[in-house]
């Protein structure tokens, strides 16, 4: 099975402008606060979150999936209801979707999901043709680890993540099992944190959705 990575798009004829929420507003402390989505981790919670409202930039148009750099988005994605029930339908339990407040203007707010991941799927990951680096400083990397097996690859991470700083464990390259009957995956310790990937069957039903704001990068 194919798979794709979900990456963020850029091209201004159909999001307007970039990012297409550059500011949020947050009733709460961000850094102190336990609720603050950006502070619960990533597993399952029987709560709802505190969640920013996000500002949208100006001249954007509104898309399936939104853009931001800004906290209580990070590394997450932002979905309307339309693209939410895909993920629901073919995910795995591998995510939990909050309602986020959207102000698309100063007198009229919409509501979109965050989505934030609650496991990651390295069962999925082809570590054979995956290559995963002990890095240090944040760019050097210190070493190439040898792993082949899920069992390595948990031992492996739990050694650096007991290191601690200055090291951290890095994905450069990853494969997932063509095997795999999963169609929505989640993994982190990528290059950019965290990637979403689909399934060929996915994307398509994504494509005839006319899902926008994204674009697929075949792995």
């Amino acid at each position: 099975m194919k798979y794709y990575k979900i990456s963020d798009l850029i091209d201004l004829k159909v999001i307007g402008n970039y990012p297409q929420i550059e500011e949020v507003k947050c009733y709460c402390d961000p850094i102190e606060d336990p609720l603050f989505i950006d502070n619960i981790g990533y597993k399952k919670i029987d709560f709802i979150p505190k969640t920013p409202i996000g500002i949208l930039n100006k001249n954007v148009k509104l898309t399936d999936s939104l853009t931001s750099p800004c906290m209580g988005y990070t590394k997450k994605l932002i979905i309307n209801d339309k693209f939410k029930s895909l993920l629901d339908k073919f995910g795995n339990g591998n995510f939990q979707a909050f309602r986020a407040e959207i102000e698309i203007s100063k007198k009229e707010n919409i509501f979109y999901w965050v989505l934030n991941p609650t496991s990651f799927n390295y069962e999925e990951i082809d570590f054979n043709n995956s290559e995963i680096f002990l890095l240090k400083d944040l760019f050097e990397k210190e070493e190439k680890l040898d792993i082949s097996t899920l069992e390595v690859f948990n031992k492996e991470k739990e050694r650096v993540e007991k290191i601690g700083y200055p090291y951290q464990f890095l994905i450069e390259k990853l494969m997932l099992n063509p095997k795999s009957n999963q169609h929505f995956i989640i993994i982190d310790n990528l290059s950019n944190g965290i990637g979403y990937f689909v399934s060929e069957k996915l994307k398509n039903e994504i494509e005839e959705k006319k899902i926008t704001g994204i674009k697929f990068d075949e792995l």
